[in-house]
C-alpha cells in the first residue's frame, strides 16, 4: 500500500459536486431531459453519444469541446424545447467557467470536465459498425440495450440506496453493452452519482491498485459493480471522505506522474553516443537511467489514450538503445489490432525539432510504403482539413530522422520540393516539460488523438484491397526509390530479363540504357537487350553485380558466413568463410564511389529467415551505414584474431529480387521481406508479339495470330486460377526473330504444355477448357488434348464396386494437332468473351 497516497486521503475534505466541476450539471440534467420524455422508444446510440459526450473534459479550446456537446444535442432524439434547454444549460455552465466558479480549473485558462477522454462515438467504439449498420437484427438488439441504459440511469437518478443502486445496474451490466466498458460507463455513472460511483479510468484503476484494492477485470463493464462494492467497502472503513472524485484527484497528483525532466536528460547526455560494453559501472548507470526515460515516456503515451480504446489498439514503443546505438529520440505510433500490418498509424514522439527536444503528437505513414499510400496520404491544398489551435504540419527530409514544423501554406510549398519526403499533420504540445504538468500534458495529447482519430480512421478503411498481397509499384516519380527492389508477376514476363536493364540503370544512369530516337522530340527508347548484356558482363567482371538463385536448401553459410570444409594435404579442416552477400558488401565498401548490384534470382524460393538472419534489418534504407538509424550487427563467428565480427550494409549496395507470383511457395513467403522490399509487377504484354508471322514448311504464311493466343488463354487462365498464373509474353519472343510453326509447335509441346499441366495438377478438363479442344466437338479440327471415354462395366465387367458405377476417361496429348494451323488458330477464334467489364 502507498502509505502517502492513504495518508493524504484520510486528511482529504470532500468534494462540493457543483462546485467543483460542471460535468455534474451537465449528466444529470441531461438525463433529467430524457426522464421528462414520453417515452424512450425511438433513441439509439446518438443519445447514448449525448450523455458520453456531457461527461468528456473540455480543457481547452472551449468552443470546440462544448460544440462536440451542442452537435450531439442536434442528432438527438430529443424534442425541440428539450434541445434548447441543455443549450441553454452549456451555456450557463460556460459562463460558470468563463467567471472562474468551478474549483477544477486549470492555472490560467477556465475549463470544466474531470476526464480527458475522447469525444469518440458510441458506434466508433462497437468496434464493428459494418455488422450493426447492415444487420438489421443486431442494429435492433443493440439500440434496446441502449434504452434499457438509459432508463437505468433515469431510474438510478432518483435512488438513493447505494445498494438498490448496484442491483439495478447490475441487472444491465451483466449482459454488456457494446461499444460501452467500464471506464466510459464510469465517469457517466459518476457524474450521475459522485458519491456511490467510482471512478474506474486508467488512472483509477492503479490508484485504487497502489492502495492494495485489487479489482476484478476492471476494464470489463460486467465487473464494475462488483468492484464499486470493494471500493466502497474499502472506502467506508477507512475514510471520512464520500465522493470518489476527492479519490481521483489525489490518484492523478500520486499516481502516473511523468517526470519529463528525466526523459530529457537521458536524450541530452546519451542521445547518439554509442553503447559501448567497457566500462560496468557506467553502463549500468546508462542502462538504469535509459530505461526509467523509456518507461516514463511509453506511461505517458498510455495514458494520453483513451481506456476504452486500448484493448482494440498495439502501442509499440522504441527502445532507449537499438544495437549499441542510444536512441536519440522517443517514438511510439499506436494501430488498431486488425490494421497493424497497413503503414498508418497515429504516433507520439520526443525528438529534436529546431534544435530542441520536442513532444509531439502527429498522425504518420511509415518509411515503407507504396506510392499508391504516399500520393493519398501526403496533403494538398484540397484535403488538409484537420484545422484547429496548434495544428500544424510536420515536413520530414528523404535523409533526416527529425522533421521540420510548418504551418499550411509552408507545408504546401514544401510538399513541391525534390527533398520533400512525406508530411504528417502535428500537434505540438505546450512547454514546459514538467512533472507538475503532467496533467495539462496528458489532456493535451488526448485531444490531438482524438483530433486525428477520424483521419487514421478513413486512411485505413479507405485503403484499396490488393488481388496480390505485396505492394506493386506503378511508378511515382516523386518517390523515393528504395535501395531493396524485387520484380514480380507470373513465368514468361521477363523478371529475369529486366534485372539486367534494372542493375546497369542503378550503375550507369539511365543514359547508360536509353538512346535518343531520330525525330524531332528527342524522344528516346530502351538499347536492345545485347547491346545492354555486354555493359552488363563487364560490370560483372569488375565485381560490380553478382547474382545467385535461391533454393530451398540456400541458407545463412552460404549467403552471410558459415563453416565449411576445406582439404589440405590430404587432411580435412574447418574454416570460417564469408558467404556471397557479405564478401560482394566488404568490396562494396572499399569502394563507396560506386554502385553495386546484388541480384537474387527466384528470392521467394528460400527461406528469408534462414537465409538473411538479421541482415534483414540491415537491408533497410534507414538502417545501413551512415544512416541516421544506422545499425551493425555481430556476426556469429570471430575472426582470425579471435575478436568479434561487426557488419552492416554500405549504402552503396542495390539488392535486386525476382518472384515467380505462380510458384506454390509464393504463401509462405517472409512478411518482413515484404515490407523491406519496394515491388514492381511484371506483367504479361501481349501486344509485343503483335505482327509476328508464323510460316509453314512450304514458306506460306499460316494466319496465326500469336497475340491473340496469348491473350484468350490468359482471359481464360484467368477465369479458371487467378491473374498470378497467367503466361507471359517471353515464352513466345523468340518467334519475332523468326516465326515458323515448327518452333511454335516446339514452345507449345515443351512449354505451355507443361506449365499448363502444373497449373492444373494434370487436371485435362482445365487445360481443354484454355485451349479450347471443348468448343471442337462436330468440327473438323485436331485436339491439343484427346479425351476417350473408359467403359466401367466392359473393362471391369459386372461390379457393385461404388467407385466404379461412372464411367471416366483417360486422356493423352495430341502430336499432330501441332502441326496443323487450324488448331491454334480455333484457340482464339473459340473465344466468346466479350471485353471485361470492370465493376
Amino acid at each position: 500500500m502507498n502509505e502517502q497516497l492513504f495518508n493524504k486521503l484520510k486528511s482529504a475534505s470532500d468534494i462540493v459536486p457543483d462546485k467543483h466541476d460542471g460535468s455534474y450539471e451537465l449528466v444529470q440534467k441531461t438525463v433529467e431531459a430524457y426522464a421528462s420524455m414520453d417515452s424512450l422508444t425511438g433513441i439509439d446510440y446518438y443519445d447514448l453519444d449525448l450523455i458520453y459526450y456531457m461527461s468528456v473534459g473540455s480543457w481547452k479550446k472551449h468552443g470546440i469541446s462544448f460544440d462536440k456537446k451542442r452537435n450531439a444535442i442536434n442528432k438527438s432524439h430529443l424534442d425541440g424545447e428539450r434541445k434548447q434547454k441543455l443549450n441553454e444549460v452549456i451555456s450557463e455552465v460556460m459562463a460558470k467557467a468563463n467567471n472562474n466558479y468551478y474549483e477544477n480549473a486549470d492555472e490560467n485558462e477556465p475549463s470544466t470536465g474531470m476526464f480527458a477522454a475522447s469525444f469518440q462515438t458510441i458506434l466508433g467504439a462497437a468496434n464493428d459498425k459494418n455488422e450493426y449498420l447492415s444487420n438489421p437484427d443486431n442494429l435492433t438488439l443493440w439500440n434496446q440495450q441502449i434504452r434499457e441504459f438509459i432508463a437505468m440511469l433515469i431510474d438510478i437518478s432518483r435512488m438513493n440506496d447505494d445498494e438498490e443502486i448496484f442491483k439495478r445496474a447490475e441487472s444491465i451490466f451483466n449482459n454488456g453493452i457494446r461499444g460501452l466498458q467500464a471506464g466510459t460507463a464510469s465517469q457517466i455513472l459518476h457524474c450521475l452519482k459522485p458519491n456511490t460511483f467510482p471512478i474506474l479510468n486508467s488512472v483509477g484503476r492503479k490508484g485504487y491498485s497502489t492502495l492494495g484494492v485489487f479489482l476484478q477485470k476492471p476494464s470489463e463493464l460486467k465487473y464494475y459493480i462488483a468492484n464499486c462494492r470493494k471500493i466502497k467497502r474499502f472506502r467506508d472503513e477507512n475514510f471520512a471522505i464520500r465522493n470518489y472524485r476527492t479519490f481521483d484527484r489525489l490518484f492523478w497528483e500520486v499516481v502516473d506522474k511523468i517526470d519529463f525532466e528525466k526523459i530529457i536528460a537521458f536524450l541530452k547526455d546519451y542521445g547518439g553516443r554509442k553503447y559501448v560494453k567497457n566500462n560496468a559501472a557506467e553502463n549500468r548507470v546508462i542502462e538504469n537511467e535509459g530505461k526509467t526515460a523509456r518507461n516514463l515516456f511509453f506511461d505517458f503515451c498510455k495514458n494520453s489514450v483513451d481506456v476504452d480504446k486500448q484493448e482494440n489498439l498495439q502501442f509499440k514503443c522504441s527502445y532507449w538503445q537499438n544495437s549499441g546505438n542510444i536512441s536519440k529520440y522517443f517514438w511510439c505510433p499506436i494501430k488498431k489490432k486488425q490494421y497493424e500490418n497497413k503503414p498508418y498509424s497515429i504516433a507520439f514522439a520526443f525528438e529534436t525539432i529546431a534544435n530542441e527536444l520536442t513532444l509531439i503528437v502527429k498522425l504518420e505513414l511509415q518509411k515503407e510504403r507504396t506510392p499508391e499510400q504516399r500520393e493519398k496520404f501526403n496533403l494538398n491544398s484540397e484535403n488538409i482539413s484537420i484545422e484547429g489551435e496548434n495544428t500544424e504540419f510536420i515536413v520530414y527530409g528523404e535523409s533526416t530522422s527529425g522533421g521540420e514544423i510548418l504551418d499550411k501554406e509552408g507545408a504546401l510549398n514544401r510538399l513541391q520540393k525534390e527533398n520533400a519526403d512525406r508530411i504528417c499533420p502535428v500537434y505540438v504540445l505546450t512547454k514546459p516539460y514538467t512533472i507538475e504538468r503532467t496533467k495539462v500534458l496528458i489532456e493535451e495529447a488526448s485531444n490531438a488523438v482524438e483530433l486525428l482519430w477520424p483521419f487514421y480512421e478513413k486512411l485505413i478503411n479507405d485503403n484499396p484491397p490488393t488481388v496480390y498481397p505485396l505492394f506493386p509499384q506503378k511508378g511515382n516519380k516523386e518517390m523515393k526509390q528504395s535501395k531493396n527492389l524485387i520484380l514480380y508477376g507470373p513465368p514468361g514476363t521477363g523478371k529475369t530479363y529486366n534485372s539486367v536493364f534494372k542493375a546497369v540503370e542503378i550503375i550507369k544512369g539511365k543514359e547508360a540504357i536509353y538512346e535518343k530516337k531520330d525525330n524531332p522530340k528527342g524522344e528516346r527508347e530502351r538499347k536492345s537487350y545485347e547491346e545492354i548484356k555486354n555493359v552488363y558482363d563487364d560490370l560483372f567482371s569488375e565485381g560490380k553485380i553478382n547474382f545467385i538463385t535461391f533454393h530451398q536448401s540456400y541458407g545463412y553459410e552460404e549467403f552471410v558466413q558459415g563453416i565449411k570444409p576445406v582439404t589440405k594435404n590430404g587432411s580435412i579442416s574447418y574454416e570460417v568463410q564469408d558467404g556471397f552477400f557479405k564478401k560482394f558488401c566488404d568490396n562494396a565498401k572499399k569502394d563507396k564511389n560506386s554502385k553495386y548490384v546484388f541480384i537474387i534470382d527466384e528470392i521467394n524460393r528460400g527461406n528469408i529467415s534462414k537465409i538473411f538472419g538479421e541482415l534483414i534489418t540491415l537491408i533497410e534504407d534507414t538502417k545501413r551505414e551512415g544512416a541516421d538509424e544506422e545499425m551493425k550487427v555481430t556476426l556469429p563467428y570471430i575472426d582470425k584474431e579471435g575478436q568479434p565480427v561487426s557488419f552492416s550494409v554500405p549504402q552503396n549496395v542495390y539488392i535486386i529480387g525476382t518472384m515467380n507470383t505462380a510458384d506454390r511457395s509464393i504463401a509462405a513467403m517472409d512478411t518482413a521481406l515484404r515490407r523491406r522490399f519496394q515491388f514492381e509487377e511484371m506483367i504479361p504484354k501481349a501486344e509485343l508479339l503483335k505482327g509476328i508471322q508464323i510460316i509453314d514448311q512450304s514458306g506460306n504464311d499460316t494466319k496465326i495470330n500469336v497475340q491473340s493466343i496469348l491473350e484468350t488463354i490468359n482471359r481464360r487462365i484467368e477465369a479458371l486460377y487467378d491473374r498470378e498464373h497467367t503466361i507471359g509474353h517471353a515464352y513466345f519472343m523468340p518467334l519475332k526473330e523468326r516465326g515458323t510453326l515448327e518452333k511454335l509447335a516446339d514452345i507449345f509441346k515443351t512449354k505451355i504444355i507443361p506449365l499448363l499441366q502444373e497449373y492444373f495438377y494434370d487436371d485435362y478438363e482445365k487445360i481443354r477448357l484454355v485451349l479450347g479442344d471443348n468448343q471442337k466437338e462436330n468440327k473438323d479440327v485436331p485436339l491439343f488434348v484427346r479425351r476417350k471415354s473408359i467403359l466401367n462395366n466392359v473393362l471391369f465387367g459386372n461390379t457393385e464396386e461404388e467407385f466404379l458405377s461412372d464411367n471416366r476417361y483417360t486422356y493423352s496429348i495430341n502430336p499432330d494437332a501441332f502441326k496443323k494451323p487450324e488448331a491454334y488458330c480455333f484457340i482464339y477464334e473459340s473465344d466468346k468473351t466479350p471485353a471485361e467489364e470492370e465493376t
